[in-house]
């Protein structure tokens, strides 16, 4: 019985993680080049700073979320939903 229950908790966190395998991609352009080096959150949860193709992802659940992009002291909020297990691209 003891060794059943690491084998359980194993496949309940990759149950857990099937559940989280959606995620929502940024990609941000300003005069046509990637912006690198913009704050990005997601529902007021920090996801990072865009990278040098002025990327960044998050994991994502479902339903309506707001991602804030915040770049030279201008915040631009985008809102947008997802269903269960759907990837985002913004």
């Amino acid at each position: 019985m003891k060794r059943l229950a690491p084998t359980a908790g194993l496949l309940l966190s990759l149950i857990s993680f099937q559940a989280l395998a959606a995620e929502v991609l940024l990609t941000v352009f300003l005069d046509d080049a990637p912006l690198s080096g913009a704050t990005v959150t997601l529902d007021e949860r920090n996801v990072g700073k865009t990278n040098s193709l002025g990327s960044a992802t998050a994991a994502l659940q479902e339903g309506t979320h707001v991602m804030t992009l915040v770049a030279d002291d201008a915040t631009f909020p985008i809102e947008f939903s997802s269903a269960a297990e759907e990837d985002v691209e913004i």
